[in-house]
C-alpha cells in the first residue's frame, strides 16, 4: 500500500522507519527539516491575565442557597479542611441567615417545585393556598398546617397509594418537620448538629492516650470502611482550627438564656458530651463547655427574684386573725439566709430597694447594709419609718481594727453600748492613755435610704443626715443578732485607703469624720446613665451639702444608682478630698472595697478597668 504525504513547506525528509516496516497508529515515520527554519512555530510562555473564574459549583443569591453554601464551608472546616472564609464570619452569616423569616418558605417552594409533576394536583393546590394565606396575613411559616394537609390527604387514599405518596413526600415532610417548632428551634437543631459533628470526630481520640491508639481504635471499628478512617484522621489533624470554630460557635449561639440564666435544653446533651472530652487537644473546648454548664447550676433570675421577694415580705409582715396582714420592721431571723448566703445577691436585691411596698424596701435596705458590712461589727440597727418620708435605716458599727483592741473577744450577741464601759479595763496601747474615754466615740455610724427621683433625694437629704446627728427620730433596736457570728480579727481599716492611719486618743480631741452615708437612687429607664455625667452631677450635689456633711462628721458619701436590667453603679465621695469621687473604688461597695488591699499599691498610679463581671476587679498601674 502506497500513501502520499504532502507538506505545506519545502524541506528535507529524514525517515525514521525502514521501508516495509509495519506502522502503528500515531507512530513517527520521519522528520521534515524546513529550508526556512523561521517558519517553525515555538511555544511561548503565557504572559497575559487569566479570566476571572467562578466557584466550582454555582450557588444562588437567595437566603436558602447562601445558607446551604455557608453550611457546606463550615462542615468542611469541621472535617479538617481549610475554609476560604474566616470561621467567625461564617458563623455570623449562618446565624443571621437562620433568623430570616423567608428561609422556610424558600426551602419549601424549592422542594415543592421539584416534586410538582409527581404530586396529585389537589394536594399541590391545597399546599399553595395555605402558603398564600400565610403570606397574606404575615403569620409566619405554617409548618403545622401544611403537615395537617399532607396527613389528611394521605389518610383518604388507599394503603398502596398512601405508601407510594409517603415515599414521594419524604423531602417535603423533612422540611416541614425541621420548621415545625419555629425558626428558633431550627437554628438550635442546626448548631447542635455541628457541635455533635465535632464531638463524634474527637470522642474516639479523647479516650486514647495518643493518636496511634486512636488510629487502631478506628481501624477496629471500621474494618470494612477505610474511607471513614481516612476522614476521621484528616478531621483530627485539624483539631486546633476546629477548636477555634467551636469556641466561636458557643459565643454566637449563647446556649444560656441571658434573661433567665437557664440552659437551653436543646444544647444540654451535646454540651455534656463536650465537657467530658479529655486530652490536651480538646481541653479548651471541654473547659468552655463546663463553664457554660456551671452557669446554669444557679437558679434563674426570675426564680431568685421570687425567692427573695418571699423572704423579704415574710420578714416584715404577719397575718393576724381578724385584722388581715400587718407590717412591722424586719425580723432578722427571716432575712438571715440572704445575709450569710454564698450566692451573689446585689444583682437581685437592687430591684427591691425601690419596691412599691415601703416595708419591703426597709427589709431590702437592711439586707444591703448587713451584707455590705459583714466584715464589720454592727452594734445596733435603727429604723426611721415616718409616713410622710421615705423609710431609712441607721446603724452603728466598729471597725475590725478598732474592735481588735478595746472590744476584742468581748462584744457578743447581746452587747449594748452601755455594756462597753465595763470592757474599758482591757489593756490596749491605743486606749491606755484615756481610760475614762466614752466608748461611743469609737463607734462609727451609718445611714441609708432609697429614693425614686433625684428631686426626692434633695428634699429628704437633710433628714438622712439627721440620723447621724440624732436630729431625726428612729425606732432603735439596741441588740444586734449579727454579732458573735464571726470571730474577730485584725483587718486594714477603710482609713487605709486614704492614708489616714493615725488613730488614738488624740483623735477624740480633734474633729473626726468617721461616719458614712449611703444613698440608693433610681435612675429613669430613658436616662443615658453615662458614668462621667452622673459623677459630675453627684459631685456637685455633694459639694453643695459639704457643710452639712462635715457638721455631721460624714467621712464617706456613697451613691448607688439603680436601673432595671443593669448592674448598680456605685460612686463614692470622700471628705479628705473635699468630697471628690474616689475613682479607685468606682462601682465597688466601699464596705467591701478595703478587702482589695489597695494600700499595697500606694506607690502606683492605679486606674480601674471595668468589665461586665462586677465581681472581677481589674486595675491598670
Amino acid at each position: 500500500m502506497y500513501m502520499q504525504l504532502t507538506t505545506s513547506e519545502d524541506g528535507v525528509v529524514q525517515f525514521v522507519k525502514q521501508p516495509g516496516a509495519a506502522l502503528g497508529a500515531g507512530e513517527v515515520i520521519g522528520v521534515l527539516t524546513l529550508d526556512d527554519p523561521s517558519l517553525v512555530k515555538h511555544a511561548k510562555p503565557f504572559e497575559g491575565q487569566l479570566a476571572a473564574c467562578g466557584p466550582p459549583q454555582a450557588y444562588g443569591t437567595k437566603t436558602h442557597q447562601l445558607l446551604r453554601r455557608s453550611l457546606v464551608l463550615l462542615t468542611n472546616a469541621l472535617d479538617g479542611y481549610d475554609s476560604p472564609q474566616p470561621a467567625a464570619q461564617l458563623l455570623q452569616q449562618i446565624s443571621e441567615l437562620l433568623q430570616r423569616p423567608e428561609l422556610p418558605f424558600l426551602e419549601f417552594n424549592e422542594v415543592l417545585s421539584a416534586l410538582h409533576s409527581r404530586l396529585p394536583p389537589q394536594l399541590t393546590t391545597a399546599l399553595q393556598a395555605e402558603l398564600a394565606k400565610a403570606h397574606e396575613y404575615s403569620s409566619g411559616f405554617p409548618a403545622t398546617e401544611l403537615l395537617a394537609i399532607v396527613n389528611s390527604f394521605i389518610g383518604e387514599m388507599s394503603p398502596s397509594e398512601a405508601i407510594t405518596l409517603t415515599a414521594t413526600l419524604q423531602p417535603i415532610n423533612q422540611v416541614l418537620g425541621s420548621y415545625k417548632h419555629g425558626l428558633a428551634a431550627h437554628e438550635r437543631q442546626t448548631f447542635t448538629a455541628l457541635l455533635q459533628r465535632y464531638y463524634d470526630a474527637e470522642a474516639v481520640f479523647a479516650k486514647c492516650a495518643n493518636e496511634e491508639e486512636g488510629f487502631f481504635a478506628l481501624r477496629e471499628k471500621h474494618r470494612t470502611q477505610p474511607e471513614l478512617i481516612i476522614d476521621a484522621m484528616v478531621s483530627h489533624a485539624g483539631v486546633a482550627a476546629k477548636n477555634k470554630i467551636v469556641l466561636a460557635m458557643l459565643d454566637v449561639i449563647r446556649p444560656v438564656n441571658t434573661q433567665s440564666g437557664t440552659l437551653d435544653a436543646a444544647y444540654e446533651e451535646v454540651l455534656k458530651g463536650l465537657a467530658e472530652l479529655s486530652g490536651r487537644a480538646t481541653a479548651k473546648v471541654a473547659l468552655k463547655a463546663r463553664e457554660v454548664l456551671l452557669q446554669c447550676q444557679v437558679p434563674s433570675l426570675e426564680e431568685r427574684q421570687r425567692q427573695m421577694e418571699h423572704i423579704l415580705r415574710s420578714s416584715v409582715s404577719e397575718t393576724v386573725y381578724g385584722s388581715g396582714e400587718e407590717y412591722r420592721t424586719p425580723r432578722y431571723d427571716a432575712i438571715k439566709d440572704l445575709i450569710v448566703t454564698n450566692y451573689y445577691v446585689f444583682d437581685v436585691l437592687q430591684s427591691f430597694l425601690h419596691h412599691e411596698n415601703p416595708y419591703v424596701r426597709l427589709a431590702a435596705l437592711e439586707v444591703y447594709v448587713r451584707r455590705a458590712y459583714h466584715m464589720y461589727n454592727l452594734v445596733d440597727f435603727d429604723y426611721s419609718t415616718e409616713e410622710d418620708a421615705p423609710f431609712m435605716v441607721h446603724w452603728r458599727f466598729i471597725l475590725q481594727d478598732d474592735s481588735s483592741g478595746m472590744f476584742a473577744g468581748q462584744v457578743g450577741a447581746n452587747t449594748s453600748v452601755s455594756d462597753l464601759k465595763r470592757i474599758m479595763s482591757v489593756s490596749d496601747m491605743d486606749f491606755a492613755v484615756d481610760n475614762d474615754a466614752d466608748p461611743e466615740q469609737y463607734l462609727r455610724q451609718g445611714a441609708m435610704a432609697a429614693f425614686d427621683t433625684f428631686e426626692r433625694m434633695e428634699e429628704h437629704f437633710e433628714r438622712l443626715c439627721g440620723l447621724i446627728s440624732g436630729n431625726t427620730e428612729a425606732s432603735s433596736r439596741s441588740e444586734s443578732p449579727a454579732l458573735g457570728m464571726r470571730p474577730l480579727g485584725r483587718f486594714a481599716p477603710m482609713s487605709a485607703l486614704t492614708g489616714d492611719t493615725k488613730r488614738g486618743a488624740a483623735s477624740s480631741r480633734s474633729p473626726r469624720y468617721s461616719h458614712v452615708l449611703n444613698v440608693a437612687l433610681q435612675v429613669p429607664q430613658d436616662d443615658p446613665f453615662d458614668d462621667d455625667t452622673w459623677s459630675e452631677r453627684l459631685q456637685q450635689f455633694a459639694a453643695s451639702h459639704a457643710v452639712d456633711l462635715r457638721d455631721n462628721g460624714i467621712r464617706r458619701l456613697t451613691f448607688v444608682l439603680q436601673r432595671a436590667g443593669q448592674h448598680p453603679g456605685t460612686f463614692t465621695f470622700r471628705e479628705n478630698t473635699d468630697y471628690a469621687e474616689d475613682m479607685t473604688i468606682r462601682h465597688i461597695e466601699p464596705g467591701l472595697a478595703y478587702q482589695l488591699e489597695l494600700p499595697r499599691l500606694a506607690n502606683f498610679d492605679i486606674r480601674p478597668c471595668f468589665s461586665d463581671n462586677r465581681q472581677l476587679h481589674i486595675y491598670h498601674g
